[in-house]
């Protein structure tokens, strides 16, 4: 009896043994199967981000781009206004130049005591009042 006990007690604790390690296995399988889910996703999110960075690299440089060439156009529209402004400055210098130096020249160019050849006018009378203009 003894020893049927003792087989007994052996049997189902092999059996016992036996469903433990196929509980484990199963339970490891699903571990696994979920490990795999997770790295699966986790590797298409890193992988839609990493698409969405490159995108939002290749936005940023090309605005970095298109401002660089916006700012390089106005420069060159206000390098321009300013060669023009100063063209018309120097022009204007001059002009106020020849302004300032043509009395003298006009002076030196008629003998003293001359005149220039022009006689002072008159304005001419008005028709209705009958009196010199002033």
């Amino acid at each position: 009896m003894a020893r049927a006990e003792t087989t007994r007690v052996r049997e189902d604790a092999t059996r016992e043994i036996s469903q433990v390690r196929a509980d484990a296995a199963r339970e490891r399988d699903e571990i696994l199967a979920r490990l795999t889910d997770t790295a699966a996703r986790l590797a298409q999110v890193t992988t839609a981000h990493a698409a969405e960075l490159e995108q939002q690299r290749a936005d940023a440089a090309r605005e970095r781009d298109e401002l660089r060439a916006a700012m390089e156009s106005r420069a060159r529209a206000l390098e321009e206004s300013r060669t023009d402004w100063r063209e018309r400055a120097e022009h204007a210098e001059r002009d106020l130049a020849a302004l300032r130096d043509e009395p003298s020249r006009s002076r030196t160019a008629t003998a003293p005591g001359t005149t220039t050849g022009r006689t002072p006018r008159r304005r001419p009378a008005h028709p209705a009042s009958g009196q010199e203009g002033d």
